[in-house]
């Protein structure tokens, strides 16, 4: 679903600030924070793939417990430690 940014300093004809520009406003602010945050995980099926020499199809399969792999788990663990790595810095 598309919410659009509005501005909090929104007025209604009574004078009275629009509460709806205000709760969208603050539900944008904490969805981007936790959209930065997902970003650095897009692609990572992609990256783990090209170290194994794997199709990104197949680490997906993995991931999604359709498959078992050892290897694939683990370079998993692995990317996704190093990602969390980078969030604490």
């Amino acid at each position: 679903m598309f919410m659009r940014r509005l501005n909090p300093e929104i007025l209604l004809s009574d004078g009275k600030q629009d509460q709806r520009a205000t709760l969208v406003t603050k539900i944008n602010t904490n969805t981007k924070a936790e959209l930065i945050r997902h970003s650095h995980y897009r692609g990572i099926y992609s990256r783990v793939a090209e170290q194994l020499g794997l199709d990104r199809s197949y680490v997906s399969r993995v991931a999604n417990g359709q498959r078992r792999s050892p290897t694939v788990e683990a370079a998993l663990r692995k990317e996704i430690r190093r990602i969390e790595s980078l969030l604490r810095k």
